[in-house]
Formats: structure tokens, sequence, C-alpha cells
């Protein structure tokens, strides 16, 4: 134990008188004087000098500890260690060495002059209160006052803390540093090193944590809680940060929430934003009006606004992406821009990163999607594997589920278009329905297990024992497909043949009266088997007490066979207006006697020419070809045909050119016989010959123009 010198100086008086009393025992206790005549009468011993001391024994440490059985006073001079004055302050056999410190402080006049070490020893009092002290005070009964009647009422606890305080009030700074330059902000409490550092005028702060809000200034209203949350904030004002680090980097941003490790660490301006969990909003540095709830949810935002983020990396990777609720584990994790998008469900929309407007419901539901847009995919992995497809519906369990690249599909059901991947514009309503190829167009199938493997095709229920019957007013149709006209007509595939019970038909459908047992007129759809010769084609059939009447059979090789009497008026556009480099057809008449007119029959035994029998008046293809190769023309299959519609305006202009030439003849004929030679005579002759075999020829014209007329195809 360190005491002062004036504690020293009754001790050391006891050690005078006990040297007065060894004296005195020799001067029969009479007062000693030592360089004084007149010893003071109250001493024992009076050491007068004004140039010398008293010496008392010196020693070592380990000299002083070795003195056996000091006695209580014993007063000794310490040369090593603590040198200075010893005594020992116990007993002989318990002694208990005090050492007399020059430099302590002397609270004889309360006054400390140093600072005040306890080392092992409590301060304690017995009495009542303080008073009116100020600051930090200890009352007599060992009470602690802290603050008390202290100027604004603060409480300043920590070196430097509150340093600058001028008129604020309602402080509490504990902490290294704590609120250094506050001056005039009042109501706030910063616990934890240089907390609150900088704040000069903020109100209604509380920091807590080391460097907590340790840059503020002006803002005001604000909480942060943990290892340097809201550091970096200067004028933020009703922010919330709790945990590590949280708000780190925010500056002037206002009415942010972020709560967990990281949370919201690198927001600068961003307001209005509420992070919690784990890095959530971390790296958010403008964006505004966010919502980010779980580990490392948004943890990448960085302008980004009005989004809304639930589940662990939930929007983790959204940089600057707008209106966004993801809600789930994963859900929109790595979408970077993408807009106005909605996925709820475990890893739903999972790899967006572009794509704007989907909404995405549904465990694993666009799982992949990246840049496609407006889709709405909802139920378990649906639309899973979409990664560019656009304006797609996929609604039901794995509807949709490998569409990569397809657009503007709609899919709903169990499994609905679950075999679709680059096909667009295609939809399917029911169980299992929809394309079971990859790249169809306009393809749709409505049903249970309706499937289509075309494009530009519609099906209507499934196959087989899924197959369904189609009705149009009526609740019990009688074939596949089946139409009420109320009554009146209505249109029914044959229920009375097996091969009839689809619109598109194997055998017959039939246009019936009310009543389908008397069919008046059908369509025949024939399909060649492997040991028939029987075209690929359509027929069309009258029937009067069930026999054919009158047919037409359009072949696939684009030729047509017409059974019966057949009356047709057909204008071909023929309007000044619609035609060019119009000039006159020259020669027609020796280009005619070029050509022959014979008769002939078409051969019955050519695949897939059906042709009419009997005898038949016309003309030679080839033969036409080498006059007017306009007027021929060649099928697919090699055979040729006659335009003789067309024909008939070089037979018009042959009449004309021999009209010109009976014309010249006649009057030959009139000049010859004003003459009346015998030589006219015989010339006149001639002319008579000539005239009956012109009137030959035009009867062969009208043969051929008869023939036209008929309108027949020769191949």
């Amino acid at each position: 134990m360190r005491l002062t010198w004036n504690t020293f100086r009754p001790f050391l008086i006891s050690a005078l008188l006990l040297l007065l009393l060894l004296v005195g025992a020799a001067a029969k206790a009479q007062n000693v004087g030592i360089g004084t005549a007149t010893p003071d009468a109250s001493a024992v011993l009076d050491l007068t000098s004004t140039g010398k001391g008293m010496l008392v024994p010196r020693m070592t440490a380990a000299q002083r500890a070795a003195i056996a059985s000091p006695a209580n006073g014993l007063l000794v001079y310490q040369t090593n260690g603590f040198f200075g004055f010893w005594y020992n302050g116990g007993t002989a056999t318990t002694p208990h060495w005090v050492y007399l410190d020059p430099n302590g402080d002397n609270l004889g006049n309360h006054t400390a002059t140093q600072a005040l070490n306890l080392q092992g020893n409590a301060l304690i009092g017995m009495g009542g209160s303080i008073g009116t002290a100020v600051g930090l005070g200890v009352r007599a009964d060992g009470g602690l006052n802290i603050g008390q009647n202290a100027p604004g009422n603060n409480i300043l606890l920590g070196y430097q803390s509150g340093q600058a305080l001028t008129t604020g009030s309602q402080n509490q700074f504990a902490g290294y540093q704590s609120g250094l330059a506050n001056t005039t902000g009042s109501f706030n409490q910063f616990d934890g090193y240089q907390s609150g550092r900088t704040n000069q005028s903020g109100d209604q702060n509380l920091f807590s944590g080391y460097t907590s809000g340790q840059a503020n200034t002006t803002g005001s209203d604000n909480l942060f809680v943990g290892f340097q949350s809201g550091q970096a904030n200067t004028q933020g004002q009703e922010n919330h940060f709790v945990g590590y680090k949280s708000g780190y980097n925010s500056t002037t941003g206002s009415f942010n929430q972020f709560e967990g490790n990281q949370s919201g660490f690198s927001n600068s301006t961003g307001f209005n934003n509420l992070f919690s969990g784990y890095g959530s909003g971390s790296r958010n540095t403008v964006g505004h009006d966010n919502q980010f709830v779980g580990y490392l949810s948004g943890a990448s935002n960085q302008g980004g606004n009005f989004n809304y983020f639930s589940g662990n990396q939930s929007g983790q990777a959204n940089v600057s992406g707008d209106n966004n609720h993801f809600s789930g584990y994963q859900s929109g994790l790595s979408n970077v821009d993408g807009s106005l998008n909605h996925f709820v469900g475990y890893q739903s929309g999972m790899a967006n990163t572009s794509g704007d407007q989907n909404h995405f419901d549904g465990y694993k539901s666009g799982l992949i999607n990246t840049l496609g847009y407006q889709n709405l995919f909802v139920g378990f992995q649906s639309g899973a594997n979409n990664t560019l497809g656009s304006n797609n519906q996929f609604i039901g369990y794995n509807s949709g589920v490998i569409n990569s690249l397809g657009n503007q599909n709609l899919f709903v059901g169990y499994q609905s278009g679950a075999g679709n991947t680059t096909g667009s514009n295609n939809w399917a309503f029911g169980y299992n329905a929809g394309p079971n190829t990859n790249n169809l167009t306009n393809a749709g199938a409505l049903g249970y297990n309706a499937v289509v493997s075309q494009s530009n095709s519609l099906v209507l229920g499934g196959t087989g024992p899924d197959a369904v019957k189609v009705g149009i007013g009526t609740t019990a149709p009688r074939g596949r497909f089946d139409v009420a006209g109320g009554g009146d007509t209505y249109l029914v595939a044959d229920p009375s043949n097996g091969n009839s019970q689809s619109l598109y038909l194997p055998g017959h459908l039939y246009l019936a009266p009310f009543s389908a047992s008397t069919p008046v007129a059908f369509i025949q759809a024939r399909i060649p088997s492997s040991n028939s010769s029987t075209n690929l084609g359509l027929t069309l059939r009258t029937t009067l007490s069930g026999n054919v009447v009158n047919a037409l059979q359009l072949n696939a090789n684009g030729s047509a066979v017409f059974a019966g009497s057949v009356t047709a008026v057909s204008f071909s556009p023929s309007d000044a207006r619609l035609k060019q480099d119009v000039r006159a057809l020259d020669g027609a008449l020796a280009a005619v006697r070029q050509l022959r007119a014979v008769r002939y029959h078409y051969r019955q035994d050519v695949a897939g020419h059906p042709l009419p029998q009997g005898a038949q008046v016309g003309v030679l293809a080839q033969e036409l070809e080498k006059v007017y190769p306009e007027l021929v023309s060649t099928g697919p299959d090699g055979y040729k045909a006659v335009n003789y519609a067309q024909l008939t305006p070089v037979l018009l202009e042959a009449i004309k050119e021999l009209q010109a030439q009976v014309e010249t003849l006649s009057k030959q004929v009139e000049t010859s016989s004003r003459h009346a030679t015998q030589a006219g005579a015989a010339s006149v002759q001639r002319d008579v010959q000539a005239e009956a075999a012109m009137l030959s020829f035009e009867q062969r014209l009208r043969q051929l123009e008869s023939a036209g007329v008929r309108a027949q195809v020769a191949r």
C-alpha cells in the first residue's frame, strides 16, 4: 500500500517518540534536545538543524524482508525497487510493510492531483447523498451517481466522450470518443468505441457497437446496433440498422430498415428499404422502396426500386430490376435487370436475368428462364426449362415443362404442353394435352390425353379409349362430330359406318336431312390401299334411292373427272383495262390449216387417270404445241393438256380470213361474168368449186368449236 508523505508524518512522530523514550530513560525522563537548548516541551526528542538531517537504517528490499519479528511501526529506508521509506503496519508475528510513496496524491484536502489507483481495494462509504455534485459521484454509502445535476442531464462515460457538448441535452455517451463532436444534438445514446463520433446536431439517435454511426453529423431518429452498423451515415434519417456492418456505407439514405449481418452493406442514398437477413441488400446503393427478407436476399441490388424479395437468396443477383416480387428459396436468384416480375415458390424464376413482366408461381416454376418476358407459369415446375420463350401461359403441374424458346403458347392442365420446346402459337387444355413434337406452330389439343402432331391443326379429345364425340346443339352426339340444326337440318358423321366416326374420314361424310336414314348426298374421300389402283382424291356424289346419280372426282394430281351431265357457266376476266401488250393475231387461217381434227378413244389402263369412255373428237396436244405452244400445258406427271377454250379466238380469226378470201373470189366471179369468155366460164367453175371447199371447211370449224365448248381435258 502506498501512502502520502503527510500520511507518513504521524508514523515518523511515533518513531521519534520511541527514540525519545530511549534517551529519556538515560536522562531520567527529561526532554532531550539535539541542536537546541530548549527542546519542545511536547517532544521527547527535539532534533533541530539547519544543515543536517536524521538517517534511519538503510537496507535493500531483501534485507528489510529478512528482519525477524519487526515491531509495529518499525521504519527503514529501502535502497532498491520501490526505494524510500517503509514501515511495518502489521504486528511482529504478521508483518505488513507499507510503502510511503513520495509521488502519491494528497487527499487530505479532498482535492486529487493525480489518478487514484485502488489496486485491489474497494471504495466504500457509509453516508447519504452527495447532494448537488456534478458528473460522477460516489455517495458515502458506496452508491454511484452518474451525471447527477450535470448540465443538460448528459451522461458521458469514456475518454473524450461528448467532449464538444454545448447545448445538447439528455444524451448518453459511453465509449472511447463516443459522441466526440456532438455540440447541440440531444436525446442521443451512443454506446461503443467512437460510436456517433462526428455527430453534431443529430437528435434521437441510438448507436450501439464499435464505430456504429461514426460519421453521422446531422442525421436524426436513427438506430444503429452492431459492429460498424451505419458507420458512414451522415445525414440519413429514421434508419434502423441492426447487425454486423448493417447499413455500413449508407450516407444520406433515409427510412431504411436493415437487419442482419452486412444487410444493406453498400447502401448509400437509397431510401424506404427493408432488408432483413444475412447479407440482404448488401450491395444496394441508390435503390429505394425495396423489401428484402432472407439470407442474401437482394444481395446485389444497386439501383433497383420497388422490389420485394422474401426467402434465402431470393433476388440475390438483382442489380437494377424494378417492381419485382420474389418469394421463396432462391426465387429470382439470378435476376439482374428484369422488372415487373412475380416469382413465388422454391427456385421459381431462379435463372431469370433480364426477363420482364413474368409471373412464376410454384416449385421451380420458370426455373431457368433468362430473357423470356410476359410469361405466366403456375404449378410445380411449370415452364421449368423456359429460357427465351415469351408471352407463354402454362398452368398446371409440369405444364410446358421443357419449353425453352417457344412463344405465345397456352397450356392448361397436368403436364399440358409437356412435349413442346421451341414451338410457338400452340395451345392445349387438359391432362397431358398438347403437341407431342417440339417445333409445331398453331397446333391445338383439347381434352384428356389429346395429342396434336402437326402444325396448323386442332385435335379434340384423345385417341382409342380416350376418343370423344363432339356435339353442337346436342347433349348426346351420335358420332365423332354432330351438329344439330334446331330441328331443320344437321350434319352428323354416319353412325352406321364404322369407318366414318371422324370429321377426317376414310369412308363417307353424309349431308343428311333431320333423319339420317335416307342420305341424299355425301362426300367420299378415297384412300388407296397397297393392292388397289384407286386414286387418292375427293369424290362428291348425290344419290337417289341409294344409287349414284352423278359424281365429281378431284384427283391428287390436279385432274377432275365428271360423271353425268354437267352444266357450267364460266366467265374469264377479259376487260381491256386488265391487259397489256395487245397485238393482232395474224396468220390464223394458215396455222389452222396445219392442225388436224381427229376421232379417238381414251385409254382406260393408265393408273391415276380415270378418263371418259366412248368416241371423242379433238386434237393432239403434241401437234397443237408445235403451232400454238401457249395453248398446251404439261402436268407434273408429264402428260399434256389442251386449253380448248383459248383455241376459239384462233378459229374466229381463221374464219375472218377465210371470209375475206370468199369476198375476193366473189368479185373475181362478177368480173369474169361480164366478159363471158370460155376461159372466164372455166374460171367461174373453179371459183364455184373453191366456194364448195370453203363451205366444207366451215363445217369442220364448227365441229372444233363444239369440242371447245365441251372443254374436255385431253392427256
